[in-house]
């Protein structure tokens, strides 16, 4: 990702490149090292980001 990149950018690239995942953007939930985080966190070298989709079920 380049420099300055948000988590909002990331989730982007991510789908762009995985049509298969069928999640809207705002939906998805994601953490930077191991902490939730809101889509507008700025993304840092190194950083650690798990995507986590939204899911249902009983």
């Amino acid at each position: 990702m380049p420099k300055e990149s948000t988590l909002a950018d990331l989730i982007a690239r991510v789908l762009e490149a995985n049509i298969g995942i069928k999640c809207s953007p705002e939906r998805m939930v994601a953490a930077v090292n191991e902490e939730y985080q809101t889509h507008d966190q700025v993304l840092l070298a190194g950083d650690i980001v798990a995507l986590i989709p939204p899911v249902s079920g009983g």
